[in-house]
C-alpha cells in the first residue's frame, strides 16, 4: 500500500513536469490508466508472483487502483496549483499524515481521540480497513471504505482536469 501510494504521486509529478503539454482529458486518461496498470502490475507481483499476500486479486487491484487513483489526483492538483513543489504536500498528506494517523502504522482504536472523526474521510484509513477486510473477510466487504477512496479518487479527478 506505501509503495502503491508513494509510485502514485511521484510518477503523476514527474510526467507533469516533463510532458507539461498534455490536455486535459489526455491528461486524465493517462492518471486513470497509470492508476489501473499499476495497482495490477503491484497486486500480481505482492500476490500471485512472489506469494507474499493471500489477497483476493480483484479486490485488492480495485482497491489498491482507488488508493493510487486518488493519491495521484492529488499530486496532479497539486502540481498545477504549486508546480515542481507538489511532492511536498503530498508527501505529507500521504505519507506523514495519512500512515502516521489514520493508515495502516496504527489499529483503528489507538489513534488519539480527537483523530477519530477525521479517520473516517482520509483516503489511507479506507484503503487498510478495506485490504483488511478482503484478507479476512474476501466475501463481506464493507461499502463505506470503498465509498470514500471512491469519492476522494473522483473529486480530486475533477479538480485537477
Amino acid at each position: 500500500m506505501l509503495v502503491a501510494t508513494i509510485l502514485g504521486f511521484l510518477t503523476p509529478v514527474q510526467v507533469r513536469q516533463n510532458a507539461g503539454g498534455l490536455s486535459l482529458p489526455r491528461w486524465t486518461a493517462f492518471v486513470v490508466a497509470f492508476a489501473t496498470d499499476a495497482s495490477l502490475v503491484l497486486t500480481i507481483v505482492d500476490g500471485p508472483l512472489l506469494d507474499l499476500l493471500k489477497l483476493p486479486l480483484l479486490q485488492s487491484w480495485g482497491i489498491l487502483g482507488l488508493d493510487l487513483l486518488a493519491g495521484a489526483s492529488f499530486a496532479s492538483l497539486m502540481a498545477v496549483l504549486i508546480g515542481r513543489w507538489a511532492v511536498l504536500p503530498t508527501w505529507l498528506f500521504f505519507v506523514v499524515f495519512g500512515n502516521t494517523f489514520f493508515g495502516g502504522a496504527v489499529a483503528p482504536p489507538c489513534p488519539l481521540r480527537r483523530w477519530h472523526f477525521s479517520r473516517i474521510g482520509f483516503p489511507r484509513a479506507p484503503t487498510v480497513t478495506s485490504l483488511r477486510e478482503a484478507d479476512y473477510f474476501p466475501w463481506f466487504q464493507h461499502v463505506q471504505p470503498i465509498t470514500v477512496l471512491g469519492t476522494w479518487a473522483t473529486l480530486l479527478l475533477q479538480a485537477c482536469s
